[in-house]
């Protein structure tokens, strides 16, 4: 049985549409801004998280949960010297092997050295954290955050103050992103499954944003999760955040353009209205 949606979630909602971090954090490229985000100061032990009840961490083919005895920074700055290596690769002139490469190696080190520091990190409307486990983060930020810590060469701030549908298409930069209308969330569940590669994306709903996984037969939705406020991974047809009227999904693993704006170090340029 579904969840329903609680009041104070489905008044933010359905006031502010497709945003992905809510009121406006300060911006460190404008710090003339004002805000009224005030960070918690919680922080959540990254060994104990739990992540859904239905999805147990060994039946998966990605990593639910952080490698033992590695700290964030390190893992960063081995994502950052596999890209490097790449980078050379691709300078050296062979382009096409190095963006092949870089599609498995961004996947495979977002899913599962990057997010997995992130599970259990506490929800907030206007969440905006750089540090998995301490503060909260929004949706949207989840995604930019994650992103930029992969070596995207993209503001965090901006990308996730977005609609959805433009932060698909500021990754997207071919246009070429796959949207689902008017059907129910099995329906879309089957056609994205039987119609796109399997691989990660960024998939964008009506009034919330996250990845969505699509790997042996099998739809994964991880995301910043206002119903149990955390982010977390779970099987998609299971979960109450994912029920959309509409369904935008940008590739991520088979985004040649985005792996080479990666290896290269390229802007990656903000999409707005």
């Amino acid at each position: 049985m579904k969840t329903l949606i609680p009041i104070g979630v489905l008044l933010l909602t359905t006031l502010i549409p497709l945003n992905g971090g809510g009121t406006e954090p300060v911006d460190p490229t404008n710090p003339s801004k004002s805000t009224t985000n005030k960070q918690k100061s919680k922080v959540i032990n990254a060994t104990l998280l739990v992540q859904t009840e239905s999805l147990n961490p060994d039946s998966v083919s990605f990593r639910t949960v952080p490698k033992p005895g590695i700290s964030y920074t390190s893992v960063k700055q081995g994502v950052l010297a596999l890209r490097n290596t790449l980078r050379k690769q691709y300078e050296g002139g062979n382009k096409k092997g190095a963006i092949a490469k870089g599609r498995q190696v961004f996947t495979t080190k977002l899913l599962n050295d990057i997010i997995p520091y992130w599970y259990g990190t506490e929800w907030d409307f206007n969440g905006y954290t750089n540090t998995p486990g301490t503060g909260t983060i929004a949706c949207g930020y989840f995604v930019s955050t994650t992103l930029k810590h992969m070596g995207v060469n993209v503001n965090r701030y901006h990308l996730a103050q977005q609609a959805a549908l433009n932060e698909i298409k500021s990754l997207q930069t071919n246009g070429n992103y796959h949207q689902y209308h008017n059907m129910t969330l099995d329906q879309f569940i089957t056609k994205a499954k039987s119609e796109l590669k399997p691989g990660l994306y960024v998939i964008g709903l009506d009034f919330h944003v996250g990845y969505f996984l699509i790997r042996n037969n099998e739809a994964y939705f991880i995301h910043s999760d206002y119903f149990s406020d955390k982010v977390r991974v779970e099987l998609a047809s299971e979960s109450n955040a994912i029920e959309s009227n509409s369904y935008y999904l940008g590739d991520i693993t088979n985004n040649d353009e985005l792996i080479r704006k990666w290896i290269t170090g390229e802007t990656v340029e903000i999409v707005r209205n």
